[in-house]
C-alpha cells in the first residue's frame, strides 16, 4: 500500500485531504483524526535515494526534530501528536496550523511596526527560550519557520537540524552547514560549535527584516550576504527605518553582534529588553488581506452561489489576465534581485499555505500558487512560459499581488480558493482544445451543459459571445472559477449569474478545455537529483524513477509529462532507429553506440567530479551513465532550454567542455543534446561552422577525413563529443541533423 494511506488504518487513524508542503527533509499533509474530528499535519521523511548511510542518517534527523518538538511545552511551538512507521516510512502526526509564516506576511504586507514587532519578537524568544532551557538549538531561525496564525498568536516550527543536548542521535559534522546562510550566525557559517546565542542572532536577523523588509547585512547575492555577515557589516537600522525607536535598535545591534559574548546571554535577557516596545496582539494575518470591489460586491445580496466578475477587459486574453491580476491588493517592492524573490515566493512552507498571486517583474508576468510559476507572460508580444523565465533580468523593479479568495456565506459556499483563481487564469496561456463550438442558446440548454461540465470535474472555459463581444466562465475540476468579460457589454445584466443571462440574452458559446502550461522550471524543482533506470527485458526498453515519487503531485507535475523523462525515454528507444536508417549511426558514433550502454540516469543535477570533492559547476538536466566499476562513466549531457540561440549554444558547449575535460582520464560524455522547442537558424549554422572545422574546432584535419564524424565538436586532436540540436515538438522529438556530404 502508498504511504501516506489515503484512508485511516489501524496503526495511521488518519484521513488525508492533501498535500500542503514540502521542504529539504519533509512532505507535509494535511489530515483529519476522526476520532478526534480535528485537523493535524502529517510530515513524511522525503526519500533520499539508495545510499544507505543518507537514509539512515535522514531517518535519524527525522526522529530527532519529533524528539526535539515534544520535549518541548510550550505555546509557541506545534505540539507532536504521535510518531510512528508505515510501510517502512517515518511520520508523524502534528498540531494543524492554521497561518502563514512571517516571510508571507512581509512580502505581501511591507514591513510591520515597530511594536508589533517587539510582540513578536518576545513570543519568538519565549518560544526558544523553552527550547534551550530543554537542551535544544533550533539553529534555523527564520522568517519562513515561524507561523502567524489567523489569530494572532506566533509558533516556532521546523526543528528539523536542532541540536538536542540530551543525546543526539545524528551530529552535524564539524564545518558542515545545514543553516540557511542568510539567516545564519558567524559561528555556523564557520562550521563552529553554537550554543543559544546563535538562535538569538538569527532572530536579530529575522526582527531586521521584519522592521525594514531587507536583510540586515548588504550584498547582491548570497555570497556576498555570507561575506557581509562573517565580517559585521550592517545597513543601518536607522536609515532603512527612521520611525524605529533607538532603543530598539540598541537591542538589535546586541543581538547582532559578531562575537557571541557581545551578545544577549539567554533568550529571556532578549525577550526583556524587548518587553518596552511590546504592543497588545492585534496583527493576524487574516485582518491584512484586503479584496478588489469587483468580488467584495459580489458578497452582497445575491441568491445564489456566483464566481467572481471582471469586466471591461481588453480583447487580448494575455492583456486580460494581466490586468486582472493587476487588480489584485499589490505591493511594490522596489529594485530586486529576480532570481533571488522569484524563489522566495516560490517557497513552500512545511506549515502554512505557499503564496498564491502575481509577481511582476519589470514589464513580465509571473502567476504563482503551490510552489510553482503556472504561467508567465513577456512585455513582448506572444512571448509566454519558459521564454519569459529564461530571460529575467538580474535586478528590476518588482510588485507582487495576492490573489484575493471571494468571501464565504450560505450563498456561496464553494467560494474559490486563492490557488484555484490563479490555476484558473494560469490554464489560459496553456494547451487549448475546443470540445464543442456553435453553440446557440436558442437550441441549447448552457446552464444545463455547465452542470454536466461540473460533474465531470472539468477544467477549461465556457465562452460566451453576443454580437462580438466575449465573455468567459473559467472552470477548475468541475468548479465555476472566475468570470471574464471583454469590453462592450455596458447595457446587459453580466453582474448577474450568467445562467440568468443565458435566459434573457442570445448568446452563442464554445466549450474549450485547457491545461496549465509546461513550465520546466517547475520540473527542475521537482524532479531534482531524481535517479533514472533503464530496465532492458524482453527486446523491450523501458525507463522508471529509481525511488517513488513523493505522492500528491499536482497534475501538471506528472513525470510524465517533464519534457527530460520523456526526452530519455525517446532517445534510448526511438533514436538509434532514426539513425540506422539514415545509414549514419557510425557518422555519429559515441553518441549512438553508447546509447546502447546506458544503465542509468539522473535529472537536473550538477554532475560530481570523478575526486568525488567537487561538482562541475554547471548543471545538466539529464546525464546517463553506464554500470561502470568503480564509478559509472558519464555518457550522455543534455540541457533544454526554450530557444535555442547562438548564446545559448555557446554556453552548453562550455559545460560540455568543462565537464568533459574532468573526465578526459576516463574518456566520458561522447554525446551531447541541446533541446528546444524553438531553435534559431543562425544556431543551427555556428553548430555548422564548428563541426566543418569553420569556427572553434581547430583540431579538425586528416582525422577528420578518415572518422567523418557528424556534430563532433572536437577539443583536442584526438578528444571531443558528438552535439546534436533537437526540436521539441507537441509529439515528440526531431533531430537536426547537418545535410550530408
Amino acid at each position: 500500500m502508498p504511504f501516506p494511506p489515503p484512508q485511516p488504518t489501524a496503526t495511521f487513524p488518519y484521513r488525508l485531504e492533501g498535500k500542503v508542503g514540502e521542504g529539504a527533509m519533509g512532505v507535509v499533509y494535511r489530515a483529519i483524526e476522526p476520532e478526534l474530528d480535528r485537523p493535524v499535519a502529517i510530515k513524511v521523511m522525503r526519500a533520499v535515494g539508495d545510499d544507505p548511510t543518507a537514509t539512515r542518517e535522514a531517518r535519524l534527523r527525522f526522529l530527532q526534530e519529533a524528539r526535539a518538538a515534544a520535549a518541548l511545552s510550550h505555546p509557541g511551538v506545534a505540539t507532536i501528536y504521535r510518531i510512528g512507521e508505515e510501510a517502512g516510512e517515518p511520520w508523524m502526526a502534528m498540531e494543524w496550523l492554521d497561518g502563514q509564516t512571517l516571510e508571507q506576511v512581509v512580502l505581501q504586507g511591507g514591513p510591520l511596526p515597530a511594536d508589533q514587532v517587539a510582540r513578536l519578537g518576545g513570543e519568538i524568544l519565549s518560544a526558544l527560550g523553552a527550547a534551550h532551557r530543554a537542551g535544544v538549538i533550533h539553529r534555523d531561525v527564520k522568517p519562513a519557520n515561524l507561523i502567524l496564525l489567523s489569530d494572532g498568536r506566533l509558533k516556532v516550527t521546523d526543528f528539523g537540524i536542532a541540536r538536542f543536548a540530551r543525546g543526539e542521535l545524528v551530529k552535524t559534522q564539524v564545518g558542515y552547514l545545514v543553516a540557511t546562510p542568510r539567516f545564519a550566525s558567524p559561528e555556523q557559517l564557520r562550521g563552529l560549535e553554537v550554543d543559544e546565542r546563535s538562535d538569538l542572532f538569527s532572530a536579530g536577523v529575522v526582527l531586521f527584516h521584519l522592521l525594514t523588509g531587507q536583510h540586515p547585512f548588504p550584498g547582491r547575492d548570497l555570497m556576498e550576504i555570507v561575506s557581509s555577515i562573517l565580517l559585521g557589516r550592517t545597513h543601518s537600522l536607522r536609515d532603512l527605518a527612521p520611525a524605529v525607536p533607538e532603543g530598539l535598535v540598541a537591542v538589535l545591534d546586541r543581538a547582532l553582534a559578531s562575537d557571541p559574548v557581545d551578545r544577549f546571554a539567554t533568550a529571556e535577557e532578549m525577550a526583556a529588553a524587548l518587553q518596552a516596545f511590546r504592543s497588545p496582539p492585534t496583527l493576524s494575518f487574516s485582518a491584512m488581506k484586503s479584496l478588489p470591489s469587483e468580488i467584495s460586491s459580489l458578497a452582497a445580496a445575491v441568491d445564489v452561489p456566483k464566481t467572481p466578475l471582471f469586466r471591461d477587459l481588453p480583447d487580448d486574453l494575455s492583456a486580460a489576465v494581466i490586468s486582472v491580476v493587476g487588480s489584485w491588493p499589490g505591493r511594490d517592492l522596489g529594485v530586486q534581485t529576480s532570481a533571488s524573490l522569484l524563489e522566495r515566493l516560490l517557497d513552500r512552507p512545511l506549515h502554512a499555505t505557499p503564496f498564491a498571486g502575481a509577481l511582476r517583474l519589470g514589464a513580465d508576468w509571473f502567476l504563482i500558487a503551490d510552489g510553482q510559476v503556472l504561467a508567465a507572460f513577456g512585455a513582448t508580444a506572444g512571448a509566454i512560459g519558459d521564454v519569459v523565465l529564461e530571460g529575467l533580468p538580474e535586478r528590476t523593479d518588482a510588485a507582487i499581488h495576492a490573489a484575493p479568495t471571494a468571501p464565504t456565506s450560505p450563498n456561496a459556499p464553494n467560494a474559490p480558493t486563492a490557488e484555484a483563481l490563479v490555476a484558473a487564469l494560469a490554464a489560459t496561456s496553456g494547451e487549448v482544445r475546443v470540445r464543442h463550438d456553435g453553440l446557440d442558446s436558442s437550441f441549447v440548454n448552457l446552464p444545463a451543459l455547465a452542470e454536466r461540465l461540473q460533474a465531470e470535474r472539468f477544467s477549461g472555459a465556457l465562452v460566451l459571445e453576443h454580437r462580438g463581444r466575449l465573455g468567459r466562465v473559467l472552470f477548475v475540476e468541475g468548479d465555476p472559477v472566475v468570470r471574464l468579460w471583454q469590453r462592450g457589454w455596458e447595457g446587459l445584466p453580466i453582474e448577474r449569474p450568467w445562467e440568468e443571462l443565458a435566459a434573457s440574452v442570445s448568446l452563442h458559446a464554445r466549450v474549450e478545455e485547457t491545461a496549465l502550461p509546461l513550465i520546466a522550471d517547475n520540473f527542475r524543482r521537482a524532479f531534482a537529483k531524481l535517479d533514472l533506470d533503464v530496465i532492458r527485458e524482453r527486446g523491450t526498453t523501458r525507463t522508471a524513477p529509481r525511488t517513488a515519487l513523493a505522492g500528491g503531485t499536482s497534475p501538471a507535475l506528472r513525470f510524465e509529462r517533464d519534457p527530460l523523462a520523456r526526452f530519455f525515454d525517446w532517445a534510448l528507444t526511438s533514436l538509434p532507429a532514426f539513425f540506422s536508417e539514415r545509414e549514419r549511426a557510425p557518422r555519429w558514433k559515441y553518441l549512438v553506440e553508447w546509447l546502447g550502454e546506458v544503465h542509468s540516469a539522473r535529472l537536473y543535477s550538477a554532475l560530481p567530479r570523478p575526486s568525488g570533492s567537487t561538482t562541475d559547476s554547471a548543471r545538466f538536466d539529464l546525464a546517463t551513465f553506464d554500470d561502470g566499476k568503480p564509478a559509472p562513466r558519464v555518457l550522455h549531457v543534455v540541457r533544454r532550454v526554450a530557444r535555442a540561440t547562438p548564446a545559448a549554444l555557446e554556453a552548453f558547449r562550455e559545460a560540455v567542455v568543462e565537464a568533459k575535460l574532468a573526465r578526459k582520464a576516463t574518456g566520458d560524455i561522447g554525446g551531447a543534446f541541446l533541446i528546444a522547442p524553438e531553435i534559431d537558424p543562425a544556431t543551427v549554422a555556428l553548430l555548422a561552422e564548428w563541426t566543418r572545422g569553420e569556427g572553434s574546432g581547430k583540431w579538425f584535419g586528416v582525422e577528420e577525413s578518415f572518422t567523418r564524424y557528424e556534430g563532433f565538436v572536437r577539443i583536442s586532436p584526438r578528444r571531443g563529443f558528438h552535439l546534436l540540436l533537437v526540436r521539441e515538438t507537441a509529439d515528440g522529438f526531431a533531430p537536426l541533423l547537418p545535410t550530408s556530404n
